[in-house]
């Protein structure tokens, strides 16, 4: 009997460590960083990268010293040295939030979604398809 009462505290004690360190987890994020191959658009004049999400925003900027923009890979963007848009980094479209390290562990265990960005996108791609 007392073996028995030993045992149910060994898996209790057990279980609510598991339990406090998914909860701890849970507080803990990560940052994704946008990879090599992404689309992005850059701007020659300026020696600027922005995201998709920000040429909109970035064209709509009265008396701003833009010119035309164009397609190329972040990768291939880096190589240039030119910098990231101040107001895109700034709203996280360059370093979004990614996973919290419970969500990294149970999208490991596939109960839980991946999280998709921006570059995840088929048309944000060179060839159209999803990377």
């Amino acid at each position: 009997m007392k073996l028995i009462l030993k045992i149910k505290y060994v898996v209790l004690a057990t279980i609510g460590f598991i339990l406090l360190l998914l909860f701890l987890g849970s507080e803990i994020g990560s940052i994704t960083a946008v990879p090599d191959d992404a689309i992005v658009y850059v701007d020659d004049s300026t020696k600027t990268i922005l995201a998709p999400e920000c040429v909109r925003d970035w064209q709509t900027v009265p008396n701003a010293p833009w010119g035309i923009i164009r397609r190329m890979t972040m990768g291939q963007a880096s190589k240039l040295n030119y910098d990231l848009d101040p107001k895109c980094r700034d709203t996280g479209e360059f370093a979004p939030d990614g996973p919290t390290l419970t969500e990294m562990l149970l999208i490991k265990l596939r109960l839980w979604p991946k999280p998709t960005y921006w570059w995840d996108m088929p048309y944000e791609t060179d060839n159209g398809k999803p990377p």
